[in-house]
């Protein structure tokens, strides 16, 4: 997280009103994966990259649908926001470093946010806070670990309103047979596609390939790798964008691990590295079979 001044905020929100921008995005990861955040006028964005943002924390606790709360388990010890407590009030700090224009709404920024107690101690179940600590704690261990990811998705001729009323088998896919690699088919679905892939490249985030994937309208897009925390927030953001981008072409993307009884299911693939402090390889060990280290086999063990 950026440790912001007031002369940084001040200055990014100068940046901001100088390319014309009139709203900023605020926005976190919760326990689903999902984006939570507020949209703010510019006027008001100056205090919230300095001073964060204040969210109550029920989100925390919702269902992925939003209808109940889920209870504090029997016995918990530690942080659980209950209603017993009020919900109360938590901040979205947010990194000014994550700080990007929004292609695909009007005169709008969004900035990535760290959720923290009102006295500054992080918020101990949020996704970003949590691979922060794993991170840090593999570079005290002298490890450096990168990430690649590889997200798969189906583009579906649907709204969020009549998915509500179909089963999985009866979903209208964005076309109607799987064509795996198949470019000609591919280039039925190509208005969309490159508008995805030309919004994530002006949203800062390097797309390295696109493919039609196993599934009727289905596709896969690889993001170059990267620090860990850095890979995360881009996968984080192209899936929040890649849903907004179909939402604005009356469809519904959908990165559901199986969304569908038949047809293939949505991937989302890691590659994983380790180095060390001098940069080796720690994984590749040429006296062992096949190369594989016995730091890389106590790795994959653990996973």
């Amino acid at each position: 997280m950026t440790d912001s001044s007031g002369g940084a905020a001040a200055a990014a929100v100068a940046r901001l009103r100088e390319r014309g921008v009139d709203t900023l995005v605020v926005a976190g990861c919760d326990t689903f994966g999902m984006m939570r955040g507020k949209r703010l006028p510019i006027d008001q964005s100056a205090r919230a990259l300095d001073h964060g943002m204040l969210m109550c924390d029920v989100f925390w606790v919702m269902h992925i649908d939003e209808a109940e709360i889920v209870p504090r388990p029997e016995g918990h010890i530690g942080y659980f926001p209950t209603e017993k407590e009020g919900y109360p009030d938590i901040l979205a700090v947010p990194d000014i470093d994550t700080l990007r224009a929004v292609p695909w709404h009007e005169r709008t920024a969004l900035v990535l946010a760290d959720f923290t107690h009102q006295d500054g101690h992080p918020i101990p179940i949020a996704p970003r806070s949590v691979l922060r600590r794993v991170v840090e704690r593999a570079r005290e261990m002298g490890l450096d670990p990168r990430c690649g990811v590889e997200l798969e998705f189906y583009l579906l001729r649907e709204t969020y309103a009549s998915l509500l009323e179909r089963r999985a088998r009866d979903l209208a896919f964005y076309h109607d047979r799987p064509a795996t690699y198949g470019l000609v088919t591919a280039a039925a679905q190509e208005p969309v596609a490159r508008q995805i892939r030309q919004g994530m490249l002006d949203y800062g985030l390097t797309i390295e390939a696109c493919n039609m994937e196993n599934g009727p309208g289905q596709f896969e897009m690889n993001l170059r790798y990267a620090d860990p925390v850095a890979a995360a927030d881009a996968a984080f953001l192209f899936k929040a964008g890649v849903k907004e981008i179909a939402v604005q072409n009356d469809m519904v993307a959908t990165f559901m691990a199986k969304p569908h009884p038949v047809w293939s299911g949505n991937s989302c693939h890691f590659h994983l590295s380790l180095a060390g402090e001098d940069g080796r390889n720690l994984f590749f060990d040429e006296n062992r079979p096949k190369g594989i280290s016995q730091t890389m086999r106590h790795f994959i063990g653990g996973i």
